[in-house]
């Protein structure tokens, strides 16, 4: 088994953030980002954490990122 899509989650006081995603670019566009993505949430959600932020600095996430409820706040996703 080899490891092809990474989500990292950090929390503070049931304040958390999406910290780290990333797919092996052999396995790109299969959808691997937002299941793994949507599975971190959960789980952030199970944990009792209030609010999940991310900080998104390459474009072509912003689509991924609205697709799994994020909002952009003073331009930045």
């Amino acid at each position: 088994n080899n490891l092809v899509a990474v989500a990292s989650i950090m929390d503070n006081d049931n304040i958390s953030s999406l910290e780290f995603v990333a797919t092996d670019p052999s396995h790109r566009r299969e959808g691997l980002a937002k299941a793994i993505c949507s599975k971190a949430i959960k789980n952030v959600f199970d944990n009792g954490s209030k609010i999940i932020t991310l900080r998104a600095v390459n474009p072509g996430t912003r689509e991924l990122y609205a697709s799994l409820g994020f909002r952009i706040y003073n331009n930045v996703l």
